[in-house]
């Protein structure tokens, strides 16, 4: 910590914070919410790589943690920071990551990574949560699928010219959602009980990952968001849990597959130029 009286001269007092899994944390930035302090800040390690939270109460100048966790449980989310002016917080990150950011296939075209869409962040049950924020619903511009109740498994061919597009799918119980094309190029999100998995290794040119996650909370029904990007994949469950990931298709995902069991609800969306 470090105080000042003209913003011009600054003296160390203490340390905030220490995380002992990396030796360097960069990129902090704390915010108020409910009565608690969250730390967010990035670190970065062959070992330990993307956006954190420390969630607790700042006493005598040190944050006392209470819980902790990552902001996005993808491989690309980074130097996550928030924005004020309105009655909520609201997150923006650069959405790639240092171990891929000098062989990224956009090197050559001079510009590295983008901005993930901005997100709501917002504690329930003592645990920092994150969700979309509504506006993107404004970028909707036609319905790929109108909303519909489904059994079992299916398919759909998705009328789109470029990867823009939003998918919506409700589930009671657990699921499975392919975003693909004939090319072989395919992202997959499957919920198994607790666990959480996105699968972007046949993704398109550059090789992508598999990430499994256990999510703690339980529901009858979960809810799916996805957002389909031409070079990204941000994927929000239950309002609660995010996960971004870079992806660089040759051709567009124009398939969709889905299993979700007894009864499931699915929507997707066309989406317009976020530049208007």
């Amino acid at each position: 910590l470090y105080r000042s009286s003209d913003l011009i001269n600054w003296r160390y007092e203490k340390t905030l914070f220490e995380y002992e899994q990396a030796k360097e944390c960069e990129c902090p930035d704390l915010v108020t919410m409910n009565e608690k302090d969250v730390l967010i800040f990035s670190a970065y390690t062959p070992e330990v790589l993307g956006s954190f939270y420390s969630l607790g109460k700042i006493e005598e100048g040190r944050l006392v943690e209470e819980r902790s966790g990552m902001l996005d449980w993808g491989y690309d989310y980074y130097a996550a920071q928030t924005f004020f002016g309105t009655n909520r917080t609201i997150v923006i990150a650069w959405m790639q990551n240092w171990l891929q950011s000098d062989s990224s296939s956009t090197q050559k075209e001079g510009w590295n990574g983008m901005m993930a869409l901005p997100r709501e962040l917002y504690i329930a049950n003592n645990v920092l949560k994150v969700k979309p924020v509504k506006e993107l619903e404004a970028l909707r511009s036609g319905a790929l699928i109108t909303e519909r109740e489904l059994t079992g498994k299916g398919s759909f061919d998705l009328e789109v010219e470029k990867n823009s597009y939003e998918v919506s799918y409700k589930s009671h119980g657990g699921f499975d959602l392919k975003l693909y094309n004939t090319e072989n190029e395919s992202v997959e999100i499957t919920l198994n009980g607790n666990l959480l998995e996105v699968n972007t290794k046949n993704s398109g040119i550059v090789e992508g990952a598999k990430r499994r996650l256990n999510i703690n909370e339980r529901r009858e029904e979960n809810h799916l968001r996805v957002f389909v990007d031409s070079s990204s994949i941000e994927i929000f469950l239950n309002e609660s849990v995010a996960l971004s990931f870079r992806v660089y298709p040759r051709y567009v995902y124009n398939q969709l597959e889905f299993d979700g069991g007894t009864i499931s609800i699915l929507s997707a969306y066309t989406l317009k130029n976020i530049w208007l």
